[in-house]
């Protein structure tokens, strides 16, 4: 059974003193923001996976073109996304 850290950005940031390297932490959501938080835990070297709704991320605002462009910068930056996710 895989375990995940879950931290929500604005409450639980102090909780990331208390992850070590390598721990894994799932983002949900992969619009500007979460894309942001996760390649910056990426950097701080946690894996991290973005769970995002739509197929591509930012395909609402931007069109399929740029979500297209973008969908592939979070794998180049070490994040795993992953798209078409319904949370229950």
């Amino acid at each position: 059974m895989r375990q995940y850290h879950i931290l929500f950005v604005h409450p639980l940031l102090h909780r990331l003193a208390d992850l070590s390297d390598g721990d894994e932490i799932v983002v949900v959501g992969g619009g500007f923001i979460g894309a942001e938080v996760a390649t910056s835990l990426t950097a701080r070297g946690f894996r991290v996976t973005v769970l995002e709704a739509a197929t591509l991320p930012l395909v609402g605002p931007l069109g399929d073109t740029a979500a297209d462009w973008l969908g592939g910068l979070p794998g180049r930056a070490g994040v795993n996304l992953v798209t078409d996710v319904t949370l229950h």
